[in-house]
């Protein structure tokens, strides 16, 4: 009879621990919960008999083996309950996320971190391959920039440690993209993933896509396609997300309650993202917003532009109610549903503020956001960036004239000739910069050095005709 009971015992223990193990990779929390007070109150009641009965034990050997069995209950009890806690308070659903290491582990080939580079800045943590090294100054004063604008606006310190990751390969970039996110848009430059706290950024071309900031070029199976927006919108739009998302974690709000338009809206918003909207294009009701799953359906609809919109829809609020206003509505998603908070703060019903929302769109009453030219400020810094990328790589023409190009916005005409002397002994067939070493002669009035300069620029634009 004792034989059965103990085997009972025993299949019933691992019956729950199955049990226990296989909830706490689903999604409902409630299960796991539930089979790990079973399985405590099972290590507890097992520990109590052990100890109970060790004082009726004679033998000095029974009595040491029940005390390392009881010290191995209290142990495996520690770790379980620490597991426990761990799950959880684990945000998402663990499965998935499971499975979804095991694939980004191919995705991210063996020696992919290899070939980067790592650098801390203030709380963030940036990664990087060394072509991008000499521009991460600029990246720098960028992450400045937008932490000093986000933070203004909805008044968080961020304390959460960042990642920033800037891939150099467009496969993993944009692979690892469909996994975490389930974009299949191969027009995107970057992406927040919460789970980690990290922002994924690409570029192929550091001196376009970082230097000169240019929208970036894509090409895949033959396609060509350029991305909405620049290197210093991606990182400033989703710096935004980061900031929006430590708001509401810190505040212990559901992520879900705030919809998607008003975060994207906001992200636009600070970034300045200056994209004319067009009056005739699809309006889709921001009840179809709310959403990750309502956003990737209207993503691709080229007859509406759901950006723009939910910016447009930001802009609304704040030229009507200020800046303020949008930390204070975030905060109040935590025990109000949207509807009423747009009643609240909009003083109408969400339905009246659609309506006129879509009546100014098409009467055009929104300007694009245009802000000062801030690209003087970084001018000095892009200088500097370039210095270093031509020391680093002396073939790369882009360098070379956009180098020139800032030398000469700040009238430093011998700075401009040195370069381009220097540019035509490193690549002497290429004769763009004999053009450019040309032009710079002839700025400063040496029309017969830049005759030959030119004549030498026509000669070698011949020869590779």
């Amino acid at each position: 009879m004792k034989i059965v009971k103990k085997i009972l015992n025993f299949i019933m223990i691992v019956i729950s621990i199955i049990l226990y193990i296989t909830s706490a990779f689903i999604f409902n929390k409630k299960y796991f919960i539930l089979f790990t007070i079973i399985i405590t109150s099972i290590f507890l009641w097992n520990t109590y008999i052990k100890i109970k009965t060790l004082n009726y034990l004679s033998n000095n050997m029974s009595k040491l083996l029940r005390c390392i069995s009881v010290t191995f209950n209290l142990t495996s009890l520690v770790i379980l309950l620490v597991f426990s806690y761990s799950v959880i308070t684990y945000k998402g659903d663990m499965l998935t996320d499971f499975f979804e290491m095991g694939l980004l582990l191919q995705i991210e080939k063996d020696d992919y971190y290899d070939k980067m580079n790592e650098k801390n800045y203030e709380n963030i943590r940036i990664i990087y391959n060394k072509d991008i090294e000499p521009t991460i100054p600029l990246i720098e004063k960028y992450i400045e920039e937008i932490n000093t604008k986000s933070n203004t606006l909805l008044g968080i310190n961020t304390s959460d440690k960042l990642t920033i990751q800037i891939d150099y390969d467009e496969e993993v970039f944009f692979m690892r993209t469909m996994l975490l996110t389930g974009n299949e848009d191969y027009n995107i430059g970057g992406y927040y993933y919460e789970k980690s706290n990290t922002i994924y950024l690409y570029t192929n071309n550091p001196i376009r896509d970082i230097l000169m900031n240019m929208p970036q070029v894509n090409i895949s199976e033959g396609n060509i396609s350029i991305t909405d927006n620049n290197f210093k919108d991606n990182l400033f739009h989703e710096y935004t997300h980061y900031v929006i998302d430590s708001l509401i974690d810190d505040n212990k709000i559901d992520n879900e309650a705030v919809p998607l338009w008003f975060k994207e809206g906001i992200c636009d918003y600070i970034t300045g993202e200056n994209i004319f909207f067009d009056g005739e294009l699809e309006y889709i009701s921001l009840k179809n917003l709310e959403t990750y799953e309502d956003w990737n359906k209207e993503k691709g609809n080229i007859k509406a532009n759901i950006y723009e919109q939910s910016k447009f829809a930001v802009l609304k609020v704040v030229n009507e109610k200020g800046e303020k206003i949008l930390k204070e509505m975030i905060l109040s998603c935590k025990n109000k549903d949207f509807k009423t908070i747009i009643k609240e703060y909009m003083n109408c019903s969400f339905e009246e503020f659609e309506n006129n929302l879509q009546l100014d769109i098409k009467q055009g009453k929104f300007k694009d956001i245009i802000e000062e030219n801030k690209e003087d400020m970084y001018t000095n810094t892009k200088i500097k960036c370039l210095e270093d990328y031509i020391k680093y790589d002396e073939n790369n023409i882009g360098a070379y004239e956009f180098l020139g190009t800032l030398y000469e916005s700040k009238k430093e005409n011998l700075k401009v000739i040195n370069l381009f002397k220097y540019a035509t002994q490193k690549n002497p067939k290429e004769y763009i910069l004999w053009h450019r070493l040309g032009l710079a002669y002839e700025d400063i009035g040496e029309s017969t050095l830049a005759k030959e300069s030119f004549d030498k620029a026509k000669l070698l634009k011949k020869e590779n005709i």
